[in-house]
């Protein structure tokens, strides 16, 4: 574990400033503390809200964010316009994150942030 963390961290080191797509779950909370200690002020958390993001989960997001001590962003999503997203087969996911990573795209340019990062690990692939 300890040389997985270190990977991770060498990963972000190399990295001037990101955008962290953060949920409030574990993975991505995990991933954004982890970048901000390495990176501080150059990270910023982004949280995309759709009506399929439950409500209280926001306000833990709001709350870890401000724990961890990240700038946090929260952002509209709109993947309930799809209907690819809404025919609910099993590549919904792919057209949530799809949305997701639109977003992420558009906001880090905005705010000049070189790198994207996201808590996906290799069971959700």
């Amino acid at each position: 574990m300890e040389l997985k963390l270190q990977r991770l961290r060498q990963i972000i080191n190399g990295c001037s400033s990101a955008l962290v797509t953060y949920s409030g779950g574990i993975d991505s909370a995990f991933l954004l503390k982890v970048a901000v200690e390495q990176l501080g002020s150059q990270v910023v958390a982004m949280t995309a809200l759709s009506p399929s993001f439950p409500s209280y989960e926001k306000e833990r997001a709001v709350e870890l964010a401000r724990e961890i001590g990240a700038r946090h962003l929260i952002v509209e999503s709109h993947e309930l316009q799809d209907p690819n997203y809404r025919a609910n087969r099993g590549d919904r996911c792919y057209f949530c994150k799809s949305e997701l990573y639109e977003i992420s795209r558009r906001k880090a340019a905005e705010l000049g942030l070189k790198t994207i990062f996201n808590g996906t690990h290799r069971d959700d692939l």
